[in-house]
């Protein structure tokens, strides 16, 4: 009986070893899989609007109702890592709920030396708008067919958010 009692321990050892030295699953590595069209987003404060935030131009995610949110974008093609312009996509926008589609326009932005172009749309937030996160999202479509969408990360302070 001990000797049964001996091969049955050692092959539930053998076991336990067999299982840690079988291969890991593969992963995708990070940040993950390649996408088609790879998009940055972030919101600016804006000159115009009934409420004017004390700095503009400014990155913040915190806007009162009534004022106004400037998205601001860039979409890249994965096979070339060039910016894509309005030459390459058929439309972007940005997608708030309850307002209408935001078309995102192409231009330059600023004054030389630090001029830049990049894709951008102006929102002017409802005076009832609901405070809150609000779960925007923007989407790029390219002439040729291909997707990109920006989603905010959900990390919390880091939404836009509609502050009273």
């Amino acid at each position: 009986m001990k000797t049964l009692t001996f091969a049955i321990g050692a092959a539930t050892v053998m076991g336990s070893f067999a299982a840690l030295a079988a291969p890991a699953v593969a992963q995708d590595p990070y940040p993950g899989a390649k996408v088609a069209i790879p998009v940055y987003a972030d919101t600016v404060s804006s000159s115009r609007g009934d409420v004017r935030l004390s700095r503009v131009c400014t990155q913040t995610n915190f806007f009162p109702r009534k004022a106004r949110v400037v998205f601001r974008s860039w979409a890249l093609d994965s096979k070339t890592g060039k910016p894509l312009t309005q030459l390459e996509i058929k439309y972007a926008y940005v997608k708030i709920p309850g307002q209408p589609n935001l078309k995102l326009n192409w231009g330059a932005h600023g004054t030389a030396p630090n001029r830049v172009s990049f894709w951008s749309a102006a929102w002017a937030i409802p005076a009832d708008y609901p405070l809150g996160v609000v779960p925007f999202r923007i989407v790029f479509k390219a002439e040729d067919g291909r997707f990109g969408t920006y989603l905010q990360p959900p990390i919390e302070g880091a939404q836009l958010t509609v502050t009273p």
